[in-house]
């Protein structure tokens, strides 16, 4: 069965054409915008540079004659024009520079919300002053944290000098190094807090 329109001619349109070619159809019926010209206006062009989303339509060579009249800078100054194609560059976005902000958040949690507290724990942990690098594996070796006192690492060495005597575990060589180490890190720690 031939679904062509009798005397081969077109439909004008079809309201249930939804493909490019029928809102094709549909442009065509608008005339040129060019003053006089009874020609189809098949050629969208933007009303002005302030007006980039607004269209005016024209035929061919119209739509060529108003291609060489257009100019985007015409209206701006040197230093408008300068000022247009540096932020072209950045997609006319605003930047900054690395560092700076003008979003007020904190850095570490970058204004997320912490449901798990992950950067709380880590904004407390940074709050924790830290030993010195070179008292680092002393106070590793004596399982002390930092800060601490002179008293308490005279009472930590006794009581470790206790835990790890010869005496104790029948002269077992690594027990004995371990208190060479426990000895050599309180003389590090004396000599630093003293």
């Amino acid at each position: 069965m031939d679904k062509r329109p009798p005397n081969g001619a077109e439909q004008d349109t079809d309201p249930w054409d939804i493909s490019i070619t029928g809102s094709r159809r549909n442009t065509r019926s608008r005339g040129c915008d060019w003053e006089g010209c009874e020609q189809e206006g098949l050629y969208p062009a933007p009303k002005s540079p302030q007006a980039l989303r607004e269209y005016v339509y024209f035929c061919k060579p119209h739509i060529q004659e108003y291609n060489k009249g257009w100019n985007f800078f015409a209206d701006m100054s040197v230093e408008q024009c300068e000022q247009y194609r540096h932020s072209d560059a950045t997609w006319h976005r605003p930047t900054w520079r690395l560092g700076e902000s003008p979003i007020n958040v904190d850095r570490e949690d970058m204004g997320m919300r912490d449901i798990h507290e992950l950067f709380a724990q880590r904004r407390e942990a940074q709050k924790k002053p830290t030993a010195p690098p070179h008292l680092r594996r002393a106070l590793e070796v004596m399982d002390l944290p930092w800060p601490v006192t002179f008293e308490q690492v005279r009472a930590k060495r006794n009581a470790l000098v206790k835990e790890h005597h010869p005496d104790r575990h029948q002269g077992d060589p690594s027990k004995q190094e371990h208190l060479k180490a426990i000895l050599a890190a309180y003389d590090q720690l004396r000599q630093e807090l003293s």
